[in-house]
Order: C-alpha cells, then structure tokens, then sequence
C-alpha cells in the first residue's frame, strides 16, 4: 500500500481508524485500495469442494486471470463470481454501474475481480447493502477504493486513505441516524423506486396546487392595491392590517399614525409634554424636551377624553 517508512505509518495509523469502525478482518481492510494478492485470490477462488474449482480461474503458474486474447467476457463466469466473493447478481451489476461499465462489456480479469471483491468488503463492514453504500459513495462524491499515491503524501487531497475513514464515519452517521438510505436518495436526489412507498409524493400535487391557485386569486382579487392610494381611510387600513397583525399591535400603530392614546384608566390624571427627537448626529445632539411644566390631562370616567395640545 505504500513504499516509504512514512506512507507506511500512515497507512497503518488509517487502518488503526477504521479497524473498530469496520466489520471484519483487518488483513481484508487492505484489499479496499489494492488488487488481490495471488494468496489471497487463492483462498477465494481456487478451495477444492462442490462444484469443482472453474479452470478459467486457475492456472498452473499462478498467473491468475491475465487478460487473454481475446478476452474472456464476465458474464460466463460471472456466477463463479459472485459465490466466491459474496455478491448476489445484483450487487454486481451495481458495482459495475457505480464503475461505469456492465456486465456485458466487462472482462474476467484480476482488475475486474478485485473491484468487485473490495465493494463487497467495504459493504460487509459497514454492515449494509452494496447498492445503498454506492447511494451514500455518489451522493458525498467521496472515493473510497482510490488507491494511496506511489510517491509521498504531501497534501491532504492525496491522503487516500483519509477519504476512506471519512466516507465510512459518514455512512456510519447516516446509518446510526435511523434515516433510511432511500429516503436520503429521495430527499437528495429526487430518485426513488417507482414502486416503493415515495411514488405519490413523488408525483405532482395537482389538486394541492390549483386550490391554491383559486385561493392566491381570491385573495388578490379582494385585497387588490388601491388605484387611488390618497383615498384610504383609515379604517380601511385598519381592517387590513388587522388581517395579519394582533390588535395590541394595530391599536398602538394607530395610536401613533393618528396621535391616540386608547386604554387609558378612566378618571386617571396623566402628565406629559412634547421631545424633539435628533435623528442625526445622535446622541451627540442631545434631544429637546419640551418647557415645564409637564402637560396635564385628566381622562373622562366614560367615553373618549377629547384632545390635549403641547408645543415649544
């Protein structure tokens, strides 16, 4: 996986990360970023029993699957495949989609074998189904199977092996989080089954949509703007406004719109006097109040008080 003393330690202190994450071997954990090794490819393919080993995967010398001329087609072999690296059909095809190919145009050889074995070992370690781990690998644009640069890592873009610990602790995010998969793709994406359970809210709400276009139009229609916007009177203004704010708050706009002061205590007397207010220069510009004494105004034990005046 790396050449230097330094891509070693790192890698080791990578795997040193995802090893508790991770369901299965350590040893298995650097097959996500490299071919299989003959030994290893061995163990998986070449174990005498029933049905017998397929000839096409072996070979006296040990020069597994080299590419022959012409080449052998996967899809001959592709159940061999798929028992010995645990792969159902399609997980398969999956993985050679999410790899831009498919089973028709892919080859039997050690590069094809071994993507497909490292999407199965990173699925069974995350404990989850091939085709939602390609879901989550396309929605975050993270590649997790990238193998480490020959040479030494000097930026954190080529720390492959980051990418993988990151891809995993988000899917384990996504997974612990009780959201499923496909509803992650469907709020993400937009793409669902067409027979699974987001089909109706997937498909327009027309009846939604044209009550509210009949509502949007009654109300424009009965609150249209004024043509003649200097003949609305207050009470117009009133009934507006309270369509959409609590009255405490239109009685005290209007309170200041109109200079009235409602919901004073009756037979109460009340002091106050008039304040020039220094909108610039503020508060350099100290404000002016109004000469003493305070204005002196005794509200009425019934009805409206009438009007009291001040100035300067």
């Amino acid at each position: 996986m790396a050449d230097s003393p330094y891509q070693r330690r790192l890698g080791l202190s990578r795997l040193d990360a995802l090893n508790p994450l991770l369901k299965g071997a350590r040893s298995e954990l650097l097959e996500l970023w490299s071919d299989l090794t003959a030994a290893r490819y061995a163990e998986l393919f070449l174990v005498p029993g029933t049905p017998p080993v397929d000839l096409a995967f072996d070979d006296t010398l040990g020069h597994y699957l080299q590419v022959k001329d012409p080449p052998v087609p996967l899809a001959v072999h592709v159940g061999t495949v798929q028992s010995a690296l645990r792969l159902s059909a399609d997980d398969v095809t999956a993985i050679l989609a999410d790899a831009g190919t498919t089973l028709e145009a892919a080859v039997l050889d050690m590069a094809t074998v071994s993507l497909l074995h490292r999407y199965g070992v990173l699925a069974r370690g995350l404990r989850m189904p091939v085709a939602d781990m390609i879901v989550l690998r396309q929605l975050s644009g993270l590649d997790p199977f990238a193998p480490p640069p020959p040479g030494p890592v000097t930026t954190e873009a080529q720390d492959q092996t980051h990418t993988t610990a990151t891809f995993v602790e988000a899917v384990l995010a996504v997974r612990d989080g009780g959201v499923a998969v496909a509803e992650v793709d469907y709020l993400l994406r937009h793409r669902y089954d067409p027979a699974g359970p987001y089909l109706t809210a997937a498909e327009a709400p027309l009846a939604l949509v044209r009550s509210l276009d009949a509502e949007i139009l009654r109300i424009s229609t009965e609150h249209a703007d004024p043509t003649e916007p200097s003949l609305v009177t207050d009470e117009d203004l009133r009934a507006k406004m309270a369509l959409v704010l609590p009255v405490d708050v239109v009685e005290t706009f209007f309170g200041m719109w109109t200079g009235t002061i409602s919901n004073l205590p009756p037979s109460t007397t009340v002091e106050w006097k008039c304040i020039k207010r220094q909108e610039a220069n503020y508060p350099a510009t100290a404000d002016q109040w109004g000469p003493d004494p305070n204005i002196s105004f005794t509200t009425p034990a019934t009805g409206s008080g009438g009007t009291t005046n001040g100035g300067f």
